[in-house]
């Protein structure tokens, strides 16, 4: 099956939240149409299709290979930004089972805001960065219910 997705004015229609359920009831490919997008707009929104699914799949490989939250996530980009995959786990791997261990903030959310920053991240005024960050982690509250790491698992301790 197949799914059609039309961005009209550079804003997606599409059902990024229900990606699960897509999959799940067969659909194995999604088509987009653009309608006024230029060539970087387009370059834009294939770039967040592309995190949302091959980057999603390789994530969730590395993490049944036994890697942490934070190294699966941080690990599917780690070569787009010039990191080697070794460097790249030994980086993330203490943000995994929310901060060592410690169940606070989930290590797959930690992953997510490392990456964030590397995209979008800046040297200076901080405020934007955090607002983005900020929108992120309600995005995955929003989706998973919390961004604790033993809220998601239901863990008692640590």
């Amino acid at each position: 099956m197949e799914c059609y997705n039309t961005v009209y004015n550079t804003t997606p229609l599409m059902l990024f939240a229900f990606k699960k359920e897509l999959e799940n009831a067969g659909f194995k490919r999604f088509r987009l149409a653009f309608t006024t997008e230029d060539a970087s707009k387009v370059k834009e929104i294939l770039n967040v299709y592309e995190v949302v699914f091959a980057k999603g799949e390789k994530a969730k490989a590395l993490f049944l290979e036994g890697y942490n939250c934070a190294q699966a996530v941080f690990g599917a980009f780690c070569e787009d930004f010039g990191f080697d995959f070794e460097t790249a786990m030994k980086f993330s791997s203490g943000f995994g089972g929310g901060m060592g261990r410690l169940r606070e903030v989930c290590g797959a959310v930690s992953g997510m805001f490392m990456v964030a920053g590397l995209i979008y991240g800046n040297v200076k005024p901080k405020a934007d960065h955090y607002k983005l960050i900020q929108d992120l982690a309600n995005e995955f509250k929003e989706e998973n219910g919390s961004i604790i790491c033993k809220e998601l698992i239901g863990a008692k301790g640590p």
